[in-house]
């Protein structure tokens, strides 16, 4: 009998650990003040700025812009009374809940202009709704009772009964691309459930009780300390091991070292930036000035020529479906390099991607194009722009936040501070991580000729290219 119940008890635990997946105790990794008019409701990024919103009256309504390190940007009036804040990356818009039962889309903030999506979809006014973390769904909770809505609609597709949360937050859910989140702001506490709302765990939460506050954005689990008319404080706690360390090890052993396969010199007028590959030479870019180059290698990085390309470049691709090289620059523009000769290209693509300083790559057969901003990673057909899919939760640097490197099998994205790169299938599924021995300049990650390319930048003098055997 001891002994069946000994291996109940092991199957229980292992039932349990897994049903715990990757949730972890909280750790508290982003802190900052935020003086909103009344009350510090509630947050959410779009990969490139905090947005906070003020509520308790529509005539103080209000969103504070942060950046990503909590250093207030902007503050704008927002004439509604509202609960929470969503994005929907389906179309890069903010949309809010409110207090007279509306699901408003933020149209412009400087003018404090919105309009109104739905009116009266739920029936409590004091509810924090949230938006999956596709866009594609709503989640609304009151007492115990999930209603799961199609955005693009309004349409009822689920209910869920017996959900647990604190009697002075029964109306508070959070999402993201793996979990439903639930509030007992008396005990500081987070219930989690799966997406078809089967419970898995609890966590608790050392600071921030307010109980309309409970967020998930950014990768963390956001709480915040109420100002209630002053300054309050939001707390962003990672709530899941976002590293994958356990994965890792058992997947690679770990971190390892590449094996350098290629090492060569290259003297550009700025920044060694990017490099790419048309099967046959190896192209380098000067980033930094609108005084661009592109420098050509052979494959065993000899130089062999020196071209004048006018813009300020910040990646350089290859596209096997037209032979061309393609570029990505400082204006937000992807260009094709039609005549290296005469430095001439024309314009693909205007303002697909936020960020300027973005590293976009191409697929190995150019049939896509990758955005990475921040932990979020957006793929678009390399044909007509069109946005296909949205990956979240990606490992970067603080100093790298925007580099992404693709090839047949993997996607990279890079922390160049301590020189390790993240390595993911092309579903983004973290697959091992990779410490390079040499090579830290931030925009430089790229994968050229089956190597990964990193450079130590000249910086206006001669800088190194290290191409690395991780296949």
């Amino acid at each position: 009998m001891k002994t069946c119940l000994f291996s109940l008890f092991v199957l229980l635990t292992s039932v349990w650990a897994m049903a715990q997946g990757n949730l972890i105790s909280p750790q508290l990794s982003l802190e900052f003040k935020d003086k909103i008019v009344m009350h510090n409701m509630h947050i959410v990024s779009d990969g490139s700025y905090y947005y906070t919103i003020n509520g308790g009256t529509a005539s103080k309504g209000a969103v504070n812009k942060y950046t990503m390190n909590g250093r207030l940007v902007a503050e704008y009036n927002m004439y509604l009374d509202m609960r929470s804040i969503m994005y929907n990356p389906q179309d890069g818009g903010l949309y809010v809940s409110t207090n007279d039962k509306k699901i408003c889309k933020l149209t412009n903030l400087s003018s404090g202009s919105y309009e109104t999506k739905f009116d009266q979809l739920f029936d409590n006014g004091q509810a924090c709704l949230a938006l999956s973390a596709d866009g594609n769904y709503l989640y609304y909770l009151s007492n115990g009772v999930l209603k799961k809505f199609d955005f693009n609609n309004g349409q009822l597709l689920n209910s869920y009964n017996g959900l647990q949360s604190g009697t002075n937050s029964s109306f508070v859910v959070a999402a993201d691309e793996e979990y439903l989140y639930t509030f007992d702001s008396d005990n500081k506490k987070v219930y989690v459930y799966d997406l078809s709302a089967n419970y898995i765990g609890s966590l608790s939460i050392p600071n921030g009780s307010y109980r309309f506050s409970l967020s998930v954005t950014n990768g963390m689990l956001f709480t915040s300390y109420d100002g209630n008319s002053a300054t309050g404080t939001w707390y962003g706690y990672k709530v899941k091991s976002s590293n994958y360390n356990k994965q890792i090890n058992s997947n690679s052993g770990g971190s390892s070292s590449p094996e350098l396969s290629l090492q060569f010199d290259d003297q550009l007028a700025r920044h060694n930036i990017h490099l790419s590959t048309d099967g046959s030479s190896l192209y380098t870019v000067n980033g930094g000035g609108t005084n661009g180059e592109i420098n050509r290698y052979n494959l065993k990085g000899e130089f062999l020529n020196k071209y004048t390309i006018s813009l300020d470049m910040r990646s350089i691709f290859f596209n096997p479906q037209d032979g061309s090289l393609y570029v990505c620059a400082l204006d937000k523009g992807i260009y094709k390099i039609t005549n290296l000769e005469s430095g001439s290209y024309e314009k693909k693509f205007s303002d697909l991607y936020e960020e300027s300083q973005a590293v976009l790559a191409a697929s190995a057969d150019g049939n896509y194009l990758y955005y990475f901003c921040r932990g979020t990673l957006k793929k678009y057909d390399f044909n007509n722009g069109s946005l296909i899919k949205t990956y979240y939760g990606l490992n970067y640097g603080e100093n790298s936040p925007m580099t992404v490197a693709v090839d047949y099998e993997f996607i990279y994205t890079f922390d160049s501070d301590n020189k390790t790169v993240y390595v993911y299938d092309l579903e983004a599924k973290l697959v091992k991580t990779l410490v390079l021995p040499q090579g830290n300049f931030s925009f430089s990650l790229s994968t050229a000729i089956d190597l990964l390319f990193v450079a130590k930048d000249g910086n206006y003098a001669t800088g190194t290219w290290y191409g690395y055997k991780v296949h």
